[in-house]
């Protein structure tokens, strides 16, 4: 997928997110749908998720935690996000939400990540407030 790129790997985590936004858009909405997982994501959007099973240019397939417990999986992600300088938005007891700056100029991304129980497995979702991935790359 031409869109996404591998952002970090650290403490047995990683994650895919969108490229860099050139310009802003509304805040996409949050958190787990009425299935309990996480909001696919949408057809032109700067977006990938585990939920985008059907779509494979905005798919992106879980990882597995290693940490022995889902709240230590969750206590070294939250240590990454800051590490590398993202906003810890909310935590949860299985979801966290997550903000990062990128691009020129800057435009917020928004990350989700989803830790179903009792699996240790961890669903993702990153997308960038750019509303569209074509807007301003057509000359």
């Amino acid at each position: 997928n031409a869109a996404a790129r591998i952002v970090f790997t650290a403490a047995g985590l990683a994650f895919v997110a969108p490229k860099k936004a050139h310009a802003a858009a509304a805040a996409p909405e949050i958190g787990l749908d009425g299935r309990s997982s996480l909001r696919p994501c949408e057809y032109d959007s700067r977006c990938v998720s585990t939920s985008s099973s059907t779509d494979p240019d905005h798919f992106a397939p879980p990882w597995e935690y290693t940490q022995a417990s889902k709240d230590e999986a969750i206590a070294a992600l939250v240590a990454v996000i800051k590490q590398l300088k993202g906003q810890v938005v909310r935590v949860e007891a299985d979801y966290v939400y997550a903000q990062f700056m990128s691009g020129a100029p800057p435009s917020v991304d928004d990350v989700e990540f989803y830790f179903p129980s009792p699996d240790k497995f961890v669903a993702f979702r990153s997308s960038s407030r750019e509303d569209n991935i074509f807007k301003g790359s057509v000359n």
